[in-house]
Parts: structure tokens; sequence; C-alpha cells
């Protein structure tokens, strides 16, 4: 396997890689390897599409108990 080194990072762009490596509970290497396998996919692979969609919904999956997004609308309409 390769090894990448990248120098001259801006700080603002290595601190928001640290705190997305954080969030997903993934090292900083992790992160970085994901992200730019995502942003170079070297073939369109609709089975492996469908696996990050399905781990994003799993992720970002909105609470039972919230509010619907007709209430959000009529919420944000009522208040103009």
């Amino acid at each position: 396997m390769a090894t990448l080194h990248v120098r001259n990072v801006p700080e603002d762009v290595y601190e928001a890689l640290r705190k997305r490596a954080e969030r997903e509970g993934r090292s900083i290497s992790a992160t970085t390897i994901e992200i730019l396998r995502r942003s170079l996919p070297a073939a369109f692979d609709p089975e492996a599409l469908l696996t990050d969609i399905e781990a994003d919904i799993e992720r970002w999956s909105w609470p039972e108990d919230g509010p619907t997004p007709e209430e959000i609308i009529r919420r944000d309409r009522d208040s103009r």
C-alpha cells in the first residue's frame, strides 16, 4: 500500500478534517482516505452508491418525535 504525505495543509482545513474524523469515530488518515475515495471514483459502481446512501440515511435519520417537513414549513410561513 502506498503512503501519501501532505504538506502545508491550511489550519482551517486540518481542523475541519480533525473534527470530521472525531465525529465519525475515525482517524484523520482514515477520514482523508474516505474523502479521497468519494471524490475520485475509479468507475461508477451502483452498489457502492447504494451502500453510501444507506449509510448516510442511517447517520442522518430524522427523530421519530421530530416535526414533519410540513410542520416546519407551516411554522416558517406563520412566522412571517
